[in-house]
């Protein structure tokens, strides 16, 4: 068995990725990345080793997801006053900066954005519009409880 300190949980992978523990178990049993699972459990449990490559497989800008906001195509769409399938463009056409999670869904950093933005002269007009979802993002575990009214540790 591996030290624990070289396995993740669902919950480490999600943080680390910012998605959901649920989209970490999807890949996990679509076979977009391996790991174990605890017999008689549905625990899943992934190898920093296999962490790595499944990063290293789909170029995600590990260390500068961890520091900067993220949009989907569909809030990029609504500030740039276009559609997500122009969104969508931009990026296979290089004219935007985005990356995958080794899916067909796309993200952009959120500087990356204002910066095409005011390149193309797009008004910035709605960047207001999505700075909350932006700030929430962003805030640590604890922030996040607390805006709640949670505890830490409580449910």
């Amino acid at each position: 068995m591996m030290p624990l300190g070289e396995v993740l949980t669902t919950g480490q992978v999600a943080g680390l990725l910012r998605v959901t523990t649920n989209t970490v178990s999807k890949w996990f049993d679509a076979g977009l990345m391996d790991g174990f699972k605890h017999p008689g459990s549905s625990t899943r449990r992934i190898s920093k080793n296999e962490f790595i490559k499944f990063v290293e497989k789909h170029d995600i800008p590990l260390l500068r997801l961890q520091k900067e906001a993220v949009l989907t195509t569909a809030q990029c769409a609504r500030l740039c006053f276009v559609t997500v399938n122009t969104i969508t463009k931009w990026i296979d056409l290089g004219l935007l900066t985005g990356f995958s999670l080794g899916t067909e869904r796309r993200l952009i950093f959120h500087r990356d954005l204002i910066r095409f933005m005011r390149d193309r002269k797009i008004p910035l007009s709605r960047v207001g519009e999505i700075q909350s979802e932006v700030e929430a993002q962003m805030a640590s575990p604890e922030e996040k409880r607390s805006k709640r009214g949670r505890k830490p540790g409580g449910k």
